[in-house]
């Protein structure tokens, strides 16, 4: 049992390099392999995740810099 709300763990983990991409997702960015057309990011381990209409363009953004580095 958890006592904390997914937002605690958000500002928590924010440093560790942890992104909310959906109400009820935070995913560690290193391991994000890509972003599909469906609106679902897919990890490193084969695993994907939905990611929400409105934090769409934001998680992009944030792949987009991931890459460029």
């Amino acid at each position: 049992m958890v006592s904390h709300t997914l937002k605690d763990y958000e500002v928590i983990l924010a440093d560790y390099g942890f992104d909310r991409v959906h109400k009820s997702h935070l995913v560690n960015m290193k391991y994000v392999s890509k972003m599909d057309r469906d609106g679902f990011i897919w990890l490193h381990n084969g695993e994907s995740v939905p990611v929400s209409r409105r934090r769409k363009e934001e998680v992009m953004s944030m792949l987009k810099g991931k890459h460029e580095k």
